[in-house]
């Protein structure tokens, strides 16, 4: 067995729930022999006491991810290394990158490292281009193996696509376990849940909300948009001037249980996001069934077949044709729940975890 040491935690949270999912999954592998490591905290109560439950055990460093006392923290890791034998070392951060490749050159170990991509900078067009040259040329030097969660970011960083493999993030056992959400009749209802920041362009769908309304001459239809930030004011405003404050609802930060009860009140799901990495708001509503009509972003060109799983559109115009075809056809709607439902082990952390396996058990490994 190929003897892998995971870090399962990220700047300003410690040990993620992705992360801690991720973990329960692959520890169970049959090919890889895993050692966890992480910041001593969690981003939510009770992720540490869930991976006990898992029997995952974690080896957990103060202040792993707070960018000080580099030196130390690099030979910690390095002596972790040393004890369980590591042959491939799996990053999530360009911090821990860095502690890695120091730790592999002041010890001489013989591993490699392996990074997963989850974010960038890319809201802003200047700020992207430029994360993406610092970020590539960083991999590019010390990466062995660059793991992609989508197509979508793959072309994003066509420096990398010699040492770089897609292979999408998981969908939390939460969604995994729930049956297929039947899309809702009446009133036809969107959602989106997600931050309302700079290019998730939740004014997007508020605006072809108010065209639909005004086109079809009618007020059966809502609009959920879970979640916070900095535009959220903004887009509150929009609302009440385009007339909609009774068909959208803007509840704020909401919790896993509170997702869930809105996309079981979901028609259809809505991203109209600038850019995605991976983009759990297309890939949770997919896995519950519940249709989602998407940008060519993140994971939605590998999931998504246009008519059968879900739809495309590019603009806002796009957008409205399609909330006018597919709200009153409640046929195509089941059918492209059935559809996505049936695909979505693809998501799985089991499959993902089989998927991993052979990656890095490969040769080139």
């Amino acid at each position: 067995m190929k003897n892998v040491l995971m870090f399962i935690s990220c700047s300003g949270c410690g040990v993620s729930s992705l992360l801690a999912e991720q973990a329960l999954a692959f520890h169970q592998s049959g090919t890889l022999s895993f050692t966890f490591v992480g910041d001593n905290r969690e981003q939510y109560t009770g992720l540490l006491e869930k991976l006990g439950r898992g029997h995952v055990a974690m080896i957990p460093l103060a202040g792993l991810d707070d960018h000080t006392d580099f030196r130390r923290k690099a030979q910690e890791i390095g002596r972790i290394m040393e004890r369980c034998q590591a042959e491939v070392v799996h990053v999530q951060t360009n911090w821990q990158l860095a502690l890695a490749a120091w730790a592999k050159l002041v010890h001489g170990h013989d591993y490699r490292i392996v990074y997963t991509i989850h974010a960038y900078r890319n809201t802003s067009l200047l700020k992207s281009l430029a994360a993406r040259a610092v970020m590539g040329t960083a991999l590019w030097s010390l990466a062995d193996l660059v793991i992609m969660p989508s197509s979508f970011l793959l072309s994003q960083f066509p420096m990398l696509r010699r040492k770089a493999a897609v292979l999408p993030l998981g969908v939390d056992e939460a969604i995994m376990a729930q049956d297929r959400v039947h899309p809702r009749v009446s009133p036809p209802t969107l959602v989106f849940a997600g931050q309302f920041r700079p290019g998730k362009n939740q004014e997007w769908i508020i605006r072809a909300l108010a065209e639909y309304v005004r086109r079809h001459k009618t007020q059966d239809v809502r609009l959920v948009l879970p979640g916070e930030g900095t535009r959220y004011e903004w887009c509150r405003k929009l609302v009440e001037a385009l007339g909609l404050g009774g068909l959208v609802v803007m509840p704020g930060a909401c919790n896993r249980e509170e997702i869930l009860r809105y996309y079981g009140t979901a028609t259809c799901a809505v991203v109209a996001s600038s850019s995605e990495t991976f983009g759990h708001c297309i890939a949770e509503p997919f896995c519950l069934g519940i249709p989602v009509l998407s940008r060519p972003v993140g994971v939605a060109r590998d999931i998504i077949e246009h008519g059968k799983t879900g739809w495309f559109f590019r603009n806002r115009s796009e957008l409205v044709g399609l909330l006018s075809e597919v709200l009153v056809n409640h046929d195509l709607l089941a059918g492209v729940s059935i559809n996505s439902f049936r695909h979505r082990h693809q998501l799985s952390w089991t499959q993902i975890r089989s998927s991993y396996e052979r990656l890095i058990d490969r040769p080139s490994m």
